[in-house]
């Protein structure tokens, strides 16, 4: 289950790159951290991003709200992801799960 890409400001000329890291690991699903990104002259770019869900899936939906990146450094860059989990029981949301991730990530 793929959340919608996210696009981020900056050049998308050039070849770009991917990297994943994982936000949170749980026994019946893993959630993940998807971006792709171009070199710059000194420095890494993050163009798009991308939160999906992995794992045993039945009862659970995910939906990306707001997603922030910021440069720290030259390859390093601090995320913050604002999502909901819902906990679906035929069908129906019985429970809405708030959820925040913040990190960084280093090219």
């Amino acid at each position: 289950m793929t959340g919608r890409i996210l696009p981020f400001n900056g050049p998308q000329n050039g070849q770009t790159r991917s990297a994943s890291t994982v936000l949170e690991n749980t026994v019946p699903f893993s959630i993940n951290l998807h971006t792709s990104y171009c070199d710059s002259a000194d420095h890494k770019i993050p163009v798009a991003g991308n939160i999906s869900v992995n794992g045993f899936l039945s009862g659970f939906s995910w939906e990306t709200n707001r997603m922030r990146m910021v440069p720290d450094a030259a390859m390093h860059w601090s995320y913050t992801i604002d999502g909901t989990l819902n906990w679906k029981l035929m069908g129906f949301t019985v429970y809405r799960e708030e959820k925040r991730f913040e990190g960084s990530l280093n090219y």
